[in-house]
């Protein structure tokens, strides 16, 4: 009797492969016989027993040696020894039948199998000859593009690599095959159960606290009271009694953080924040809810039973912010916002900014929502740069939140208040000198609109660097003369090196940038600079930096400063 390998039987079988029914019926398995599972061998054990047919050893496919490593045996996928088909009871470690087709045609064989299709999506065909790895969005449909007026986690597709980067950021593949889940939390991978947990809160915590990935080039909405016990929000770390007013099962006043997914789903949503499409038992219509809130009260009243703002109504007439509202102008994961609460009965409240009754006694105190995001009318600007904090500076016109998203590499962490303001400055510390970070920076409204800046670059210093010099302010010259003198003065600076001596190299630029004077490397803190006034007036800025003189470590460029050369005629 000849003995034929695993491998040869492989071959044989992608050459002869029959349909699914036919295979079954070809080797008399109408019937099969049970068999133990333990009992079926594995693919590491048929490994080390490869027999030898005609002098010669088969060598496998890429896909197929990439299934050696799974623990189901070869019978899973070759029931009838050469032939290619599914064995009666094979199943994979969750326990769901590995079913589907395989086809093979002149372009190859390809498979639709329960192994590359996610329970609940779409069959995948997948090439036995592809070369891997794959992108998981090609068998994952979670990470797709949110619909219209929705939001999602999504999936970069930018390249495969990208896209296996962004989903790994959550989930952890350690059990790809098992059907549970994995997600990423500080405190290590964890199984999600049916309905989420508050362990797995740490998954979203990661990023949205402010320091995390960005997906896809967009960073998350942060959740800045979330962890804030004493004027958070409720659905977080600060349990109290609130104002929620009657709280449906299973939920009650003072119980401690909820699980996120009790209000959000993990990838997708036909509305905004990811917010599930059934939150407590009760259906979310697609599209009720918008980025400023409006609509909101479909979500919260699945929980929160009784008339919205019944405690209001004890002075008010009616409802001061009905249906169709722009929530979060008020609430948030932040807590109260915006809106102080006046310090008289019935509120009995310490008002959050001291503005007493005007939040009710005075025009225009009703938040309006709108769709229109800030405008970044001055451009995020670099100053007091050392080795390990900078200062980011940027104007807005209206007043927005104040955050920089910031990172070696790409922007994975974040620094910032969420403060309404139009003027913004953010210190960013803790960095590490000397490296190059890139930033960019985000500023939303109190209807939640979003601008966020371009990538761009700063540099720290070397902390074995001297600081950069703080320009003297200089005047305004005025002159007939075609080659002006201008005398330009800095404050000297020491290096951090004891003993040794520093030197300075400062640069006149005209408006456009190109160079109108270069000192090079000078030992005296003041430059005599000679400058062409052809056409006038002339304006210019110019800026310094120091360096060891026995080291050679410089220092990054001081901030910019200006001055204008002008005839007296003008």
């Amino acid at each position: 009797m000849m003995v034929v390998s695993r491998r040869t039987r492989t071959w044989v079988g992608l050459v002869a492969v029959l349909a699914l029914s036919g295979l079954v019926s070809a080797c008399g398995l109408e019937e099969p016989v049970a068999q133990e599972p333990e009992a079926r061998p594995t693919f590491a054990a048929e490994r080390s027993a490869v027999q030898v047919v005609s002098g010669a050893v088969c060598t496998g496919t890429g896909a197929h040696d990439a299934h050696e490593g799974f623990a189901n045996g070869c019978i899973t996928c070759h029931p009838c020894g050469g032939a290619l088909g599914f064995a009666p009871d094979a199943t994979l470690p969750s326990g769901r039948p590995v079913s589907g087709n395989i086809t093979t045609d002149a372009t190859g064989t390809s498979c639709t199998v329960a192994c590359h299709t996610p329970e609940g999506q779409p069959s995948t065909a997948i090439s036995w000859s592809a070369t891997g790895p794959f992108p998981c969005s090609q068998c994952h449909s979670q990470g797709l593009a949110a619909p219209a007026g929705g939001s999602s986690h999504p999936a970069d597709n930018s390249s495969v690599e990208a896209n296996r980067t962004a989903c790994q950021s959550c989930h952890d593949t350690s059990r790809h095959v098992t059907g549970t889940p994995l997600v990423k939390t500080p405190n290590g991978p964890i199984e999600i159960p049916p309905g989420g947990s508050v362990e797995a809160n740490g998954v979203c915590e990661q990023c949205h606290l402010g320091d995390g990935l960005v997906l896809a080039g967009k960073s998350p909405p942060f959740l800045v009271g979330w962890e804030n016990t004493t004027t958070g929000d409720w659905h977080g770390a600060r349990a109290g009694t609130g104002s929620g007013g009657t709280l449906a099962a299973p939920y009650a006043r003072g119980q401690g953080p909820l699980p996120c997914t009790v209000c959000h789903d993990a990838h997708v949503s036909p509305n905004a924040f990811i917010f599930a499409s059934q939150v407590n038992g009760v259906s979310i219509p697609a599209g009720a809810i918008g980025r400023a809130g409006v609509g909101a009260e479909q979500l919260c009243s699945a929980c929160h039973l009784g008339n919205r703002h019944a405690y209001c109504t004890t002075c008010h007439t009616s409802d001061p912010q009905p249906a169709g509202s722009p929530c979060f102008a008020c609430h948030g994961h932040e807590g109260i916002r915006y809106i102080p609460i006046p310090n008289v009965k019935p509120h009995n409240m310490a008002p959050k900014e001291g503005s007493g009754c005007a939040h009710c006694h005075s025009p225009g105190w009703r938040p309006v929502a709108e769709s229109v995001p800030p405008t970044i009318t001055v451009a995020p600007a670099i100053s007091n740069v050392t080795s390990s904090s900078v200062t980011v500076r940027w104007t807005t016109n209206e007043p927005s939140s104040s955050y920089v998203e910031y990172g070696v590499g790409s922007p994975g962490q974040v620094a910032g208040t969420p403060e309404v303001v139009t003027d913004h400055v953010v210190e960013l510390i803790n960095l590490s000198g000397p490296t190059t970070y890139v930033f960019r920076v985000r500023s939303a409204d109190v209807s939640r609109n979003v601008v966020q800046s371009a990538l761009s670059t700063f540099a720290t210093s070397d902390p074995n660097a001297p600081m950069p010099p703080l320009l003297d302010v200089e005047p305004t010259f005025y002159s007939y003369e075609y080659i002006q003198p201008v005398e330009l003065t800095w404050t000297a600076v020491s290096s951090p090196i004891a003993g040794n001596g520093v030197q300075y190299r400062c640069v006149v630029e005209f408006g456009d940038g190109s160079v109108a004077s270069d000192s090079g490397w000078i030992s005296t803190p003041s430059y005599n600079a000679q400058l062409y006034t052809l056409w006038w007036p002339d304006e210019y800025r110019w800026r310094v930096k120091a360096r060891d003189a026995v080291t050679g470590v410089e220092s990054v460029w001081s901030d910019y400063s200006t001055f204008g050369i002008w005839s007296p005629e003008w």
